[in-house]
């Protein structure tokens, strides 16, 4: 689900695709190694495109296991030394031809005398295509780490043309010379007017329009041929940019309008087609609120397919049932649902989210992919403003800058280093006319920052179709003005120039111009990534463009899956979704947002997809904020990451729980979370001490080791006499408060300290219509003002949380300040501080 709002968005009808506006070992020990000896290299031709060589395991013992004790141990695995290696007690193992050498090496790596064992792995020179705006796809590989890890992944697959990945969009540009070698062709299918392969459908050689119900799935609006590219532009041909796969089966579904609408006939219809033709991958980057029992059903019958998702971009919270968006808040075991982030590797502005019903997320943020119009100029100032002259009556030129960019290092700006002029009237204009002959629904992308003086000074776009001898006001900028104002960071922004008689036009000149009054001066205007693109019927070599949303996150993570069964091919579809989800980065602004608290990493999802046996990870644990209190329980969540899985066709069948109250105490069945992407439990407990382990179970019954997490110990919420109080505080009685009873005061700057050892607190208190508000400080440094103000009561609510990420000694304290006006008291409750330690 794209997000680009712009001057020309429709009313949503049913589902919808919106558009965007938008990281030295110790000296070898030689007195403990036998002498070494040449061998034959370990990585010979026949085992090129394996992940490490078969059959071989370097083995590191522990200090003290003699010779005879390492010799007896291998050889209870079935393995033997094949020859010292010069890192100290490390050897070269080998096992029978028909050993699981990663299963092996796990049952070694939990043997007491055993360091650690791992295959003997291969890497390889680093897979890079040589598309040349591969560099502009920082969502794929970037310095600063908040990328997928595309380049890693390449280094062990660039993906198959035997992999099919069904795209239900808006169709897809199939002549694109980036997209057309990589678009599917049905193999049962010729152009002859017959039904060749029987499936209903006549002449469906490359898919289907369920819009309009014939056999040309073409794209009428862009978002469909940019959401494809990103899953499988063809990468390493010298042209554009590359796909997360360089090579895959798309296959054009079209089932939006030219609006972007989509109706769940349309939907239902190409659920139906690709799962009738063997699409193991289908990317839908739409949604909407209707709960529909017909979509549900559909991709309920398609087991053998993963759905991947959009979240939405309203920035809601998905989890409350009021706020689902559908299909992606779906229970089912074959839909990943993702949200977006940003080049700060945090959740984007717009993206919706739930720690319960959305996934994982990915990069969604100006994500450059292929356009279904052609580039008439594309520029992103970063050599300059060449294509540009500069024009003024009063005020500073425009220049190009590296104060500051949408993407790359540069923009360009009306007062570079100072603000701007009053009585300014500056501009950037194209250098020369562009020939829109033949161009239809033309569209201006643009990325602009401004720091105007509200309603007074303004950044016009205006277009000129005889030369610059007369201008017309391009309609942009938003509250019914047809230019911007105001202060905001960089926006992505879209204007059908063709609504203001630009189309066809054989002679286009742009300008962006600075105007103020004398009133007041502010920093001025940049913009960046200018891109003019309109519909022609053909292509150049360089059409593509920039957009944001939760539809640009879903196909990325469409292509890892796709990356992921072109390296194997026979992984069931709950494996898949495993190790997705087992995959990601872990993210601590995620922490919270999305079920697996990570973003997407390509690398590590084909890792986790590696023949182990089934493993576990040990469960965390950790208080929720804005969470309600039982009257004498605590809810607390206990969460895992994805267990790996050594059945290539089984895949995770179900997570068992347990749980003790005491450290050598007997465990206890707690819960089982069975056939479910949810990697959490939340549960009600009485303060005291808990721990939790978690174990797997594939669908053959093969269990793994239970993996335990660390106890933790739920301290006395109320603190008891390790709460130290300033001024005057009362205590009230009532069922209503946690344990029956809670500390209250009126009185301004009256405290409440709190010194303990543990890594979360939280603050329980109620809210309610005579509530006040209090500062919070943690160590010493304010944290957080809470305003306890509530048109209802609302008793033993978490109302403050602090987390660290190891436990130590802390201090919090909370001062009571002047209530919110709109409050009838200025009481603030301390019902408890609860510690995690």
């Amino acid at each position: 689900m794209s997000f680009r709002p712009s001057r020309s968005a429709h009313t949503v009808v049913s589902l919808i695709l919106l558009f965007a506006l938008v990281t030295p070992a110790s000296a070898a020990d030689r007195t403990q190694s036998s002498p070494l000896t040449p061998r034959q290299p370990s990585t010979p031709d026949s085992v090129a495109d394996a992940t490490h060589v078969p059959g071989e395991l370097i083995v590191r013992f522990r200090p003290g296991m003699t010779r005879g004790a390492r010799s007896n141990l291998l050889r209870a695995h079935g393995a033997r030394v094949q020859e010292e290696l010069s890192l100290s007690r490390a050897t070269l193992v080998s096992l029978p031809r028909a050993a699981n050498v990663r299963a092996v090496a796990a049952r070694l790596t939990r043997q007491a005398g055993v360091l650690f064992a791992e295959p003997n792995y291969i890497y390889r020179t680093s897979a890079t295509p040589d598309d040349p705006r591969l560099g502009d796809l920082w969502a794929l590989d970037n310095g600063k780490d908040r990328d997928i890890d595309a380049r890693s992944a390449w280094d062990i697959t660039t993906g198959s043309s035997d992999v099919v990945v069904a795209v239900v969009d808006s169709g897809v540009d199939w002549n694109h010379p980036d997209l057309a070698p990589n678009i599917w062709a049905n193999p049962g299918e010729t152009l002859n007017g017959s039904d060749d392969d029987g499936n209903g459908f006549i002449d469906d050689v490359r898919g289907w329009d369920f819009v309009a119900n014939d056999n040309d799935p073409m794209d009428r609006n862009g978002h469909g041929t940019h959401v494809a590219a990103t899953i499988g532009a063809q990468g390493n041909n010298g042209a554009g940019i590359t796909g997360v796969n360089w090579d895959v089966s798309l296959m054009p579904l079209r089932a939006a309008n030219a609006n972007g609408n989509l109706t769940e006939l349309s939907i239902i219809e190409s659920f139906a087609y690709a799962c009738q033709k063997g699409a193991k991958v289908i990317n839908a980057s739409f949604g909407g609120h209707q709960n529909s029992v017909a979509i549900r059903s559909v991709i309920e019958s398609c087991p053998h397919a993963l759905f991947v998702v959009a979240a939405g971009n309203e920035a809601l919270d998905v989890d409350p049932t009021g706020n689902r968006i559908y299909p992606c808040t779906y229970p089912l075991a074959n839909i990943v649902c993702v949200a977006a982030t940003g080049r700060n590797d945090r959740l984007a502005d717009f993206s919706n989210y739930g720690d319960d019903r959305v996934d994982l997320a990915a990069p969604g943020v100006s994500i450059l992919s292929a356009t279904h119009r052609h580039v008439f100029l594309s520029d992103g100032f970063e050599s300059g403003i060449g294509l540009w002259s500069t024009g003024k009556v009063s005020g500073r030129s425009w220049s190009a800058t590296t104060e500051a960019a949408a993407n790359g290092d540069r923009s360009a700006t009306d007062s570079a280093g100072e603000n701007y002029s009053n009585n300014s009237n500056t501009w950037i204009e194209t250098a020369a006319p562009i020939a829109l002959t033949g161009g239809d629904d033309c569209q201006l992308d643009y990325a602009f920052r401004i720091d105007l003086q509200q309603s007074h000074d303004w950044l016009v776009l205006e277009g000129s179709k005889n030369g610059g001898a007369s201008w017309t006001v391009i309609d942009s900028g938003e509250s019914g003005n047809l230019a911007w104002t105001g202060t905001f960071g960089f926006i992505e922004w879209s204007d059908f120039i063709s609504l203001d008689g630009f189309d066809d036009v054989a002679s286009f000149d742009l300008r962006f111009r600075l105007v103020s009054d004398g009133s007041g001066r502010r920093d001025g205007a940049w913009v960046d990534d200018v891109v003019l693109h309109c519909f022609t019927g053909t292509h150049g070599t360089d059409d593509f463009v920039r957009m944001a949303g939760t539809s640009m996150a879903t196909p990325h993570v469409a292509g890892v899956a796709a990356l992921m069964l072109a390296d194997h091919p026979t992984a069931s579809t709950s494996r898949l979704k495993a190790a997705l989800l087992g995959g990601t980065d872990p993210v601590a602004a995620l922490d919270g947002k999305v079920a697996t608290g990570g973003r997407l990493n390509a690398r590590g999802a084909l890792l986790m997809l590696e023949d182990v046996a089934p493993v576990a990870s040990r469960p965390m644990h950790k208080l929720q904020a804005n969470s309600t209190l039982g009257r004498s329980t605590v809810p607390l969540k206990v969460f895992w990451d994805a267990a790996t899985d050594a059945q290539p066709s089984s895949g995770i069948d179900e997570y068992q729980v347990q749980a003790r109250t005491r450290v050598g105490g007997d465990w206890r069945s707690w819960q089982a979370v069975g056939r479910t992407g949810k990697l959490s439990i939340t549960h009600q407990l009485a303060p005291g001490t808990h721990q939790f382990r978690v174990r797997a179970r594939d669908a053959a019954g093969n269990p793994s080791n239970w993996k335990a997490g660390d106890p933790l110990a739920l301290k006395d919420p109320q603190g008891g006499s390790a709460i130290t109080f300033g001024r005057t505080w009362s205590t009230q009685s009532s069922s209503a408060f946690f344990d029956g009873s809670t500390r209250y005061s009126g009185q301004r700057l009256a405290t409440a300290r709190h010194t303990f050892s543990g890594s979360q607190v939280a603050w329980v208190a109620s809210r309610g219509p005579n509530r006040g508000r209090a500062k919070v400080y943690i160590d010493g440094e304010l944290a957080a003002t809470v305003d306890l103000y509530s048109t209802s009561r609302k008793d033993r609510r978490v109302v403050f949380l602090e987390k660290w990420e190891t436990s130590g000694t802390h201090t919090i304290k909370i001062k009571v300040i002047a209530p919110n006006p709109a409050s009838s008291g200025k009481r603030v409750d301390l019902d408890a501080f609860l510690t995690l330690g």
